[in-house]
């Protein structure tokens, strides 16, 4: 395989790079630390392109193409964490030693896409959603299939939203058990598994409907199904209805918010998963094609639906390592870099929740002080800032989508170029400053109203003002590492 990033270099090859192996070797020696030398030869070798060598890029941040490690967490966080994003060089390592202040890292093993949707009582308002099917009936055959991992709480894996009197929703209640929420003309009713299923690891489960007998089982990924508990009569009879299937979410509001990550949920209108109707495969995901919605090989559209509430986790559609702040405590440092401007600054992420102002980095030593270059979405979403010394507003239109942002620290003159648009020059009085240390996802002094809620993939910090066409390599080369998404 081999990679051009429009500056007619091939930087992919089968040989590792020995800086990348130097990296690698490096990372993976600290406790708990991950890597991919495949991955993590790709980015040095890009860099190496672009730059010449890794000298010219100080400072380096991306989990699934570099590396970090992993923190313990606490609660919606605990098991993954990030304790540490690596750069290229210890010096530039981003560091969260408390645990209740790592940011979330949302794992990706580079195939399986999945869809994030807990612990429901601390990630809120996620779901996928379809209008375009009919949703699967229950009044007659059917089989409703869900491919699950990483369950951390109880809560609905999927069915019809709470809109309407008819419908069902497939739970996994506090003790394990599976359980089919009936509703029929306003009525509720539901089916039990009569055991509890395994919840550790990659798991499948399923409910089958045949003539009047439900069941219920279950397997390990790769594995053959076998029952669980008996199987049970019931001959109350269910209403037809046309309505839109939800993922990780349902009509129930005890139960509303699984806590795992979703990999798979097929709907069949037989008791023999011979017809399948519709089909929730966030692996046919292309963030190239849209971040918001895919169509699935059944036809249907899948849409991807996120709370936009202030100060929380978020569920979200995972296709690549990525690491999430929550708007109130996380937050990572880097204290010892030091850049003279001028230096380009490119960022990737979102903001998931708007505020007044989201800290995507901050280098300083005091608000509003010298020695700066900052980057911060304030006015609810509208604008990008950038602080060189004295603030420089720059408009640029922030969205919940994952976006590159390229940032010019120039001491009397800043800009900014979203994706690989038009620079936005702006002015500054600052003079030439210089990058003293990295704050990442909240303003430096841990202001708390200035914490990023959103996600992040990649940093990087050219320590040059990067000419126009090294710019528009740069954003190719990053735009190939986060799937093409923007």
């Amino acid at each position: 395989m081999s990679i051009r990033i429009g500056i007619g270099l091939d930087i992919f090859s089968n040989r590792i790079d020995p800086e990348a192996q130097s990296i690698y070797n490096r990372i993976i020696a600290i406790p708990n630390g991950f890597s991919n030398l495949s991955r993590l030869n790709y980015f040095v070798k890009g860099l190496k392109a672009i730059y010449g060598t890794l000298s010219n890029v100080p400072v380096c941040y991306d989990a699934h193409w570099i590396g970090g490690v992993l923190g313990s967490g606490v609660g919606a966080t605990a098991g993954q964490a990030c304790a540490r994003l690596c750069s290229l060089t210890v010096a530039g390592d981003a560091i969260q030693a408390t645990a209740s202040a790592q940011p979330l890292l949302l794992s990706h093993n580079g195939s399986d896409n999945y869809l994030y949707a807990g612990p429901g009582n601390d990630v809120v308002g996620v779901y996928c959603k379809t209008n375009t099917n009919i949703s699967p009936q229950i009044n007659t055959d059917f089989t409703f299939e869900f491919n699950f991992s990483n369950f951390i709480s109880r809560g609905l894996l999927g069915g019809v939203p709470n809109s309407s009197t008819n419908g069902w929703s497939l739970a996994i209640t506090p003790t394990n058990v599976l359980k089919l929420y009936r509703r029929n003309a306003g009525t509720f009713s539901n089916i039990d598994s009569t055991a509890s299923i395994t919840t550790t690891g990659n798991r499948w489960v399923k409910v089958v409907r045949s003539g009047n007998d439900y069941s219920f089982w279950q397997k390990a990924d790769g594995g053959t199904y076998a029952q669980v508990g008996t199987t049970i009569t019931d001959a109350t009879a269910m209403n037809t209805y046309t309505l839109p299937i939800q993922i990780g979410d349902g009509f129930n509001p005890n139960y509303a918010g699984i806590g795992c990550n979703i990999l798979r949920a097929k709907f069949y209108n037989d008791a023999t998963q011979t017809t399948l109707i519709s089909d929730f495969n966030p692996a046919t995901y292309n963030a190239s094609t849209s971040q918001t919605q895919w169509t699935s090989t059944t036809g249907e559209v899948w849409t991807i639906n996120k709370s936009s509430t202030y100060g929380s986790l978020k569920g979200y559609l995972v296709d690549r390592n990525i690491v999430m702040g929550n708007g109130t405590s996380f937050f990572m440092t880097q204290q010892a870099t030091v850049v003279a401007q001028p230096y380009t600054n490119y960022f990737t992420g979102a903001v998931i929740a708007p505020n007044n102002s989201n800290f995507f980095i901050d280098c300083g030593t005091s608000w509003g002080a010298g020695n700066r270059g900052s980057i911060i979405e304030r006015t609810m979403g509208t604008t990008i800032e950038l602080y060189a010394g004295a603030p420089a507003s720059v408009p640029v239109l922030i969205s919940n989508t994952m976006n590159l942002y390229a940032c010019l620290f120039n001491g009397i003159s800043s800009g900014i170029k979203k994706n690989n648009n038009s620079f936005v020059a702006s002015s500054s009085n600052s003079g030439t400053d210089t990058l003293k240390g990295i704050t990442l996802m909240v303003r430096f002094g841990l202001d708390s109203t200035s914490f990023l809620n959103g996600v992040f993939t990649t940093v990087i910090i050219s320590g040059a003002n990067d000419t126009e066409s090294t710019r528009t390599a740069t954003y190719n080369f990053i735009r190939s590492l986060n799937n093409n998404a923007f």
